[in-house]
C-alpha cells in the first residue's frame, strides 16, 4: 500500500509538472548573440513561448497588446494574434499559430516558432550550448545593424567631433528598514535633467553643462542651492575639471584613476561612439527598428537592450578602478568597497534599451532615446537606536539626445585660473573661520 502511494503522489507531481508551464534548461541567441537571462524561454505542452518584449528585442518589431489583442508591426509585415486562440492573421490572410499565445505570471507569452515562422526567421537548436537560436538577417542597404554602426564609428572618427543636447528624467522610490524611530521609512525624488555638450575623440576632450532639478518631500526645506543645481565638467585624457557654483573652475584629484581608458571603453548615450564599441564587445544585441521619421527625415533606427548580465560585466571594469582614485584608502577599504559593490551587484536587476537613430544617407547617428529599469538592494549597517536593515531602490529613468555639428571644432571654456580642489576647500573655509573677508 505505501508503495502505491509512493507511486501515485510521484505520478501526480510528475503531472503537475508537465502541465504547468516551466523554464527550459536552454537559452535564446539573435545570429549566435546571446539575447540574456531577462528574455527566458517558457515551455508550455513542448512549445517554446517568450515575451512580447522579447519578440521586440529580436525583431526590431512594434509589439502592442490591447485587450488580449497582440499586434506584431515589422516592416510590411502585420501579425495579429489573440490571446487563447490558434486563429491569428498575417497582412490579413487566416494563419493557423502552433499554440495559443497565453499570459504567464502577468506577462503575454507569444509562440516563438510561429512569430519566426510568420515574420522570415528560423530557429535552429544548438545542443552542444543548450540554445535556441533565432536567424534573422534583417539589413539596410545590405548592411546588418552591426555593420551600420561600424560605419557610424568610421564616419565619426575621421569627423573626430561632435555636439548633443538632450534632457533625462528619473523617478526614484526608495524604502528602508532598520532606521531609528522618526527617520523617513519611504522617500519619492523626482530627477529632471537637462544637459549640452561635446566630445572629441582625438584628442580625448569632452565637455558638458548638466542642470540638476530634483523634487522630494524630504528636500523641500533645503532650498534651491541644493534642488537646482548646474554643473560644468571638462574632461581631457588625464585631467577633469569642475566649475564650483561660485564660478570657480577646479582640478579634481583623480589619483591613478585611469580617465583615458574609462572614456574609450565605457559608453553611455552622451559618448555615442564608446557605447557602440562597449556593445559590440560585450556581443550585445542589435537590431532594426521600423524606419522612422523625425522632423521630416527618413532614419534608420537601430535599437540594444542589456541586461543585468551584461551591466554587471560592463560595470566591473569601472569598479576595478575606482580604488585608485583614492590613493589613500587602505587594502580594508578596499576589500569594503568592493564587496558593497558586488553585493550591490548580486541585487541589481536591469533592463536597459537604448535606440539610435541614424542618416542612411551619411551613416551618422542624429538622434538617441534611453529607457532604464532599475531595482536594487543595499545592506544598511547598524545605526545608533536603531538596526541592521536594507535600502530598496526602484529606479526608471528615460532620456533623449540630439546629435550635430559633427566635424566642428570642440572650444572649451577657459580653465587657466583653475587651482585644486584641496585649495578650493582651503578658501572656503578661510571665511568661515574667520580669517578673512
Amino acid at each position: 500500500m505505501k508503495r502505491i502511494l509512493s507511486l501515485t503522489l510521484s505520478t501526480l507531481v510528475m503531472l503537475a509538472f508537465l502541465a504547468s508551464p516551466a523554464l527550459a534548461d536552454f537559452s535564446l541567441s539573435l545570429n549566435d548573440m546571446y539575447a540574456g537571462s531577462a528574455n527566458p524561454v517558457v515551455v508550455v505542452d513542448g512549445r517554446g513561448m517568450v515575451s512580447t518584449d522579447t519578440i521586440g528585442l529580436l525583431f526590431g518589431a512594434d509589439v502592442a497588446v490591447d485587450n488580449g489583442r497582440v499586434t506584431v508591426l515589422e516592416n510590411d509585415k502585420k501579425l495579429v494574434m489573440d490571446v487563447d486562440s490558434l486563429e491569428a492573421s498575417l497582412n490579413g490572410a487566416p494563419l493557423t499559430l502552433s499554440i495559443a499565445p497565453q499570459e504567464i505570471d502577468n506577462r503575454v507569452m507569444l509562440p516563438l516558432s510561429s512569430v519566426c515562422e510568420a515574420l522570415g526567421a528560423s530557429l535552429n537548436y544548438i545542443p552542444e550550448r543548450a540554445r535556441i537560436n533565432v536567424v534573422y538577417k534583417e539589413t539596410r542597404n545590405d548592411l546588418s545593424p552591426q555593420e551600420v554602426m561600424e560605419k557610424y564609428m568610421k564616419e565619426y572618427q575621421s569627423l573626430n567631433t561632435y555636439s548633443f543636447k538632450g534632457s533625462q528624467d528619473i523617478i526614484m522610490n526608495m524604502e528602508a528598514s532598520g532606521l531609528p524611530a522618526g527617520s523617513p521609512g519611504q522617500m519619492t525624488m523626482k530627477i529632471a535633467e537637462k544637459l549640452n555638450g561635446s566630445f572629441s575623440q582625438n584628442p580625448i576632450q569632452a565637455y558638458m553643462n548638466l542642470n540638476i532639478k530634483m523634487d522630494s518631500e524630504a528636500l523641500a526645506a533645503a532650498g534651491p542651492a541644493v534642488t537646482d543645481q548646474t554643473m560644468e565638467i571638462i574632461m581631457t585624457e588625464d585631467q577633469m575639471y569642475m566649475k564650483m557654483p561660485d564660478g570657480q573652475w577646479v582640478e579634481m584629484d583623480l589619483g591613478g584613476f585611469n580617465l583615458k581608458g574609462l572614456m574609450q571603453s565605457q559608453g553611455s548615450l552622451q559618448d555615442l561612439q564608446a557605447m557602440v564599441a562597449e556593445l559590440q564587445k560585450n556581443h550585445v544585441i542589435m537590431s532594426f527598428d521600423n524606419d522612422q521619421k523625425r522632423k521630416g527625415e527618413d532614419y534608420w533606427v537601430i535599437s540594444s537592450t542589456i541586461d543585468t548580465e551584461t551591466f554587471s560585466s560592463i560595470f566591473k571594469s569601472v569598479t576595478d578602478q575606482m580604488s585608485g582614485i583614492m590613493p589613500a584608502m587602505t587594502a580594508s577599504d578596499n576589500r569594503e568597497f568592493q564587496n558593497v559593490m558586488s553585493q550591490l551587484m548580486e541585487d541589481l536587476k536591469l533592463n536597459m534599451t537604448m535606440k539610435i537613430w541614424v542618416d542612411p544617407d551619411t551613416y551618422l547617428a542624429r538622434y538617441g532615446e534611453g529607457i532604464m529599469d532599475m531595482q536594487m538592494s543595499i545592506a544598511i549597517p547598524a545605526q545608533e537606536n536603531g538596526n541592521a536593515g536594507m535600502l530598496n531602490m526602484n529606479m526608471h529613468g528615460i532620456s533623449s539626445l540630439e546629435y550635430y555639428d559633427y566635424g566642428a571644432e570642440v572650444i572649451l571654456p577657459n580653465i587657466n585660473q583653475a587651482i585644486s580642489f584641496d585649495k578650493y576647500i582651503q578658501q572656503q573655509a578661510l571665511p568661515a573661520a574667520g580669517l578673512i573677508g
